[in-house]
């Protein structure tokens, strides 16, 4: 049965992912003008905790988001206020290509020498497939969509989901963007279940009072997984 809701704007501040092997948290810190201003990263597993945080610097066009003693540097440029390409901690640029308003296909650009000794260009797009506005897949697997309608607040939920239960992307790199706000429109329903590529895995949530997503599980035999919200006024 769908859940009827109206939207209240409320705050994203944590995204936090955990399963048998630990916990992934990101925390969000908002600057005077409500835009975040801080990402805070902490990953625990096998008894360690590693703990960062990401400043996030807009200049114009473009925004600078790393660490604090900046050994990692994310640059990202912005166009009709979604995010057009970045290039990454390694150097690595990428370029993200939009229909309609949703996120298509994000491409790696690498360079590397030929056997003359020239520079060579090479493209890797993986590809967001889209049915009825919603992202079936992400480089070929992906997710079953129900009529429960998506209310994000933040964050996509149904891109948590690509990253923490399907691992479909992986870098912060290629996440970030998707925390600020700043890679389009979001899916318009909620998934049931991952494809058959992904095993048929049920996904059952949880919602706050005014309607946004409090938990996501995914269950596979004795591997529980969930994803959790947590928000401000």
């Amino acid at each position: 049965m769908e859940v009827i809701v109206n939207k209240v704007e409320k705050t994203l501040t944590k995204v936090i992912f955990s399963d048998y092997l630990g916990t992934i948290e990101y925390t969000l810190t908002y600057g005077e003008g409500g835009q975040i201003e801080k990402i805070g990263y902490t990953v625990e597993a096998e008894g360690e905790t590693q703990e960062m945080i990401y400043n996030v610097k807009r200049e114009g066009e473009q925004i600078l988001i790393a660490d604090e003693e900046e050994a990692e540097t994310f640059t990202y440029v912005l166009k009709d206020g979604k995010i057009a390409s970045y290039v990454d901690a390694y150097g690595t640029s990428f370029r993200l290509e939009y229909t309609d308003n949703y996120l298509t296909s994000v491409i790696g650009v690498y360079e590397g020498e030929n056997e003359d000794g020239e520079i060579e260009k090479e493209e890797y797009p993986v590809e967001y497939k889209y049915t009825d506005n919603n992202l079936v897949a992400i480089d070929g697997g992906g997710l079953k969509f129900g009529e429960q309608k998506n209310i994000t607040n933040g964050v996509d939920p149904v891109i948590c989901i690509y990253k923490f239960i399907l691992t479909a992307i992986t870098e912060n790199s290629d996440f970030f963007p998707h925390l600020l706000g700043l890679c389009g429109n979001s899916s318009a329903n909620l998934p049931t279940s991952s494809d058959v590529i992904y095993g048929n895995l049920p996904f059952t949530y949880t919602y706050e009072e005014w309607g946004g997503i409090k938990s996501i599980t995914c269950t596979d035999e004795e591997d529980v997984s969930t994803i959790s919200f947590e928000y401000k006024d």
